[in-house]
């Protein structure tokens, strides 16, 4: 079968890339008589090969640079007030996230980037998505020349291969979780997905962390654009309350009535 082959091509093979996907290694998890699922592990010298390939720029020094916003908002200053609109402090600390300036990475000076002490957080969860699943995208799943075309697990979803291919997420406790001990995923569920939670900040660097920064960045812009809205949405709720109860003293809308009875 194709998949067969792109499992035992990655191992193998692959243009450009043959040392490094033999270090790719492939689980089969049977779920049900009629499901498999194919768990993708890529080892930490493979990701560092891949960022490199990518200049995936990662941090080397903390930011000395102070934010500062020259002119605050009247609306921010107005929403600063209600501390429901923001998180604990426990939640605060663990979502302050320091600045640091990037550099596109080089694996032989891995000992200049921050946190390269250990292998298990230095690439965080979309990054490591965005590597592995860059690697899936270029192996080849044929060995023939008159194949040569046929790379890809996005051709292998196309032919009915593979269903799908998608990253894991972390598990989740349902219960409430403290932010000492939760997740990711816990905190992200607990203090943003839920619509209970559609009245506080986004916490921006989280979304980022977990989901990449083409999310964060959408996430980010549409907070801004609800923020923008929201006075405009104010003024025009009260000149709709206003044009209601003022509707029976319209005298224009009297005066086209009066027009369109004489005309009919």
């Amino acid at each position: 079968m194709l998949a067969d082959r792109f499992r035992k091509t990655a191992r193998w093979t692959g243009e450009g890339f043959s040392e490094s996907h033999k270090q790719i290694r492939f689980l089969l998890l049977q779920h049900c008589k009629k499901t498999n699922f194919v768990l993708v592990h890529a080892p930490f010298v493979l990701l560092m090969k891949q960022a490199e390939s990518l200049s995936l720029k990662m941090p080397v020094l903390q930011s000395d640079v102070k934010e500062r916003a020259v002119f605050e908002g009247v609306l921010d200053k107005f929403l600063k007030r209600f501390r429901f609109l923001t998180f604990s402090e426990k939640m605060n600390e663990r979502l302050s996230q320091p600045n640091y300036f990037t550099a596109p990475f080089i694996a032989a000076h891995l000992d200049c980037y921050v946190g390269h002490e250990n292998q298990d957080t230095f690439f965080d969860s979309s990054e490591r998505s965005r590597l592995v699943y860059d690697l899936l995208i270029r192996t080849k799943y044929d060995a023939h020349d008159a194949a040569k075309y046929r790379v890809g697990i996005q051709r292998l979803i196309k032919n009915n291969s593979y269903v799908a291919a998608f990253p894991l997420h972390e598990e989740c406790n349902w219960n409430k979780v403290n932010a000492e001990d939760s997740t990711d995923r816990e905190l992200l569920y607990w203090n943003w997905a839920r619509i209970k939670s559609f009245y506080k900040y986004q916490p921006l660097s989280l979304v980022k962390k977990y989901f990449g920064s083409k999310v964060g960045m959408y996430f980010a812009w549409l907070g801004y654009y609800t923020k923008v809205l929201f006075p405009a949405s104010v003024v025009g709720v009260f000149c709709f309350l206003y044009g209601i109860s003022s509707s029976s003293q319209d005298i224009p809308r009297s005066i086209f009535h009066t027009f369109f009875l004489v005309f009919f």
